[in-house]
């Protein structure tokens, strides 16, 4: 389709070797220039340490390109295979109202799929509901789900006038298996978006409604100067007040970071396949996920509250509750309820810069308080003198409390 080819061999592509690329042309300027390109503006056919260009070392190792080439010799094998395996998808989205997969062109003899397209029409968002079935249908294992904006999307992004309406659009008309969205609010120079809490509310509100599993997606990376790249304490915060809000499920952005000098090792891995700055944290911060989850899974979020400067969308923790705080101690307070009625206080330091330290009141009914372990999942007593516990929360950091009771509360 023009006068040079370009095809990337990254790992993530439909042929790779890990990194690298080619060009191809018929034309043996553009060949020679593309060559010398790669090769440090070296030319054939001249000395050694001539530089004819000013041209980077893009040169593929031989090992990568042994490794291209042998992926060369499956891929029509597998161009058949992926082609039959998006003809039967295709079938069966033309089946599903407001889903319009690609026109193939007469002159197309055989597609290469990287990704699958297709054309989905607002006017029938019915037709997602439709879709995620036929999805589960073919695939039982792995549930569909549909991420969706944050509250910071336009209202033209949205296609309502609110995000509530958003919301409730999307779970009346798609009957999603789960409730996903992403709020990256770990803006540069320090700053976080002032509408983070309130996208937790909504999101938590919204799926206790249609009573579907929240997720959240965690920012993990920088992609822009206009976004910082989290800290330990900041990954910690974004998972820990997720597990306040009562959602169930924690993912990544990214886990593999892109090809980019200036962001290469932003991600949990960086662009060479290493473990990257955050990969211990993330590995930390999923391993106390695991030991809590048996817990957390078993418990319905009953209401989340907060104390300090109270943030956009965020209720204060009122005098009834179960449990007090100081009021002028920057927390997140998540009450959940388990399927046997036990009742837990899920507490965490809404300050992801600074510990706290701060001394907790209990109503006369809660005979006695334990920890749920993030370390292995068991119950660890706390002493309670006259209904009052002492709690030491690093930053960004929680704990789940669980609330011995004389009665229902």
């Amino acid at each position: 389709l023009g006068d040079i080819g370009a095809f990337s061999l990254q790992m993530g592509k439909t042929l790779t070797c890990g990194e690298g690329g080619c060009v191809t042309t018929n034309d043996e300027k553009l060949a020679e220039k593309a060559f010398s390109y790669h090769h440090i503006g070296r030319i054939p056919g001249r000395p050694f340490y001539e530089f004819h260009l000013v041209a980077s070392n893009l040169r593929m190792t031989e090992w990568q390109g042994a490794i291209a080439y042998q992926q060369t010799l499956r891929l029509p094998e597998q161009t058949e295979r992926r082609e039959a395996n998006a003809k039967y998808l295709e079938a069966g989205l033309r089946r599903i109202p407001g889903v319009d997969p690609l026109q193939r062109r007469p002159e197309v003899t055989r597609w290469g799929f990287y990704f699958y397209h297709f054309k989905f029409r607002s006017e029938q968002f019915e037709g997602l509901g439709a879709l995620g079935d036929e999805l589960q249908r073919q695939d039982p294992v792995h549930p569909p789900y549909i991420n969706l904006f944050p509250t910071y999307a336009s209202v033209q992004q949205l296609g309502t006038p609110t995000y509530a309406d958003h919301l409730e659009r999307f779970l009346t008309t798609s009957r999603p298996l789960i409730l996903s969205y992403d709020h990256y609010c770990l803006m540069a120079g320090g700053v976080d978006k002032p509408d983070f809490f309130e996208n937790m509310e909504l999101i938590r509100e919204a799926g206790l409604r249609h009573n579907v599993p929240t997720w959240n997606i965690i920012q993990a990376c920088s992609w822009t100067p206009e976004v910082r790249q989290p800290s330990e304490t900041e990954m910690r915060w974004q998972v820990y007040t997720s597990l306040a809000y009562g959602f169930k499920g924690i993912l990544y952005f990214v886990y593999w970071s892109w090809n980019n000098d200036d962001y290469a090792s932003a991600g949990i891995v960086d662009n060479t396949g290493k473990p990257g700055r955050l990969y211990p944290i993330v590995k930390q911060l999923n391993g106390e996920m695991l030991a809590l989850g048996p817990t957390l899974l078993r418990c319905t979020s009953t209401g989340v509250f907060h104390t300090g400067p109270i943030p956009t969308g965020a209720r204060r923790l009122s005098r009834d509750a179960i449990l007090h705080v100081p009021s002028e101690v920057p927390l997140v307070v998540g009450f959940l309820r388990d399927d046997a009625g036990a009742e837990y206080a899920f507490v965490v330091n809404r300050d992801h810069d600074r510990p706290v330290e701060f001394e907790a009141t209990l109503m006369r009914h809660v005979v006695g308080v334990t920890e749920v372990s993030a370390a292995d999942g068991k119950d660890k007593p706390l002493e309670m003198v006259k209904n009052r516990i002492r709690l030491s929360l690093a930053a960004g950091d929680g704990k789940l409390l669980r609330l011995q009771t004389r009665f229902a509360y």
